[in-house]
């Protein structure tokens, strides 16, 4: 199982980042997901953070099938 996480720092209109997941299977995908953060973060580094802990529940789940 394989997991990629992204976002990008701050829209230009609420300040909001906006993060997404792709996890992977064998070369398959098998979950995906892109979405607007809840809260303004300060950096690209918080952002990213946030992203990762976010999206982590998601593959919790996916993990004990």
């Amino acid at each position: 199982m394989e997991v990629f996480t992204d976002s990008s720092f701050g829209d230009c209109e609420d300040s909001k980042s906006t993060s997404g997941y792709i996890i992977k299977i064998f070369d398959d995908t098998v979950a995906w997901r892109s979405k607007k953060q809840t809260l303004v973060t300060r950096s690209t580094c918080g952002a990213e953070y946030y992203a990762a802990i976010f999206h982590s529940d998601r593959l919790k789940k996916l993990y004990y099938l």
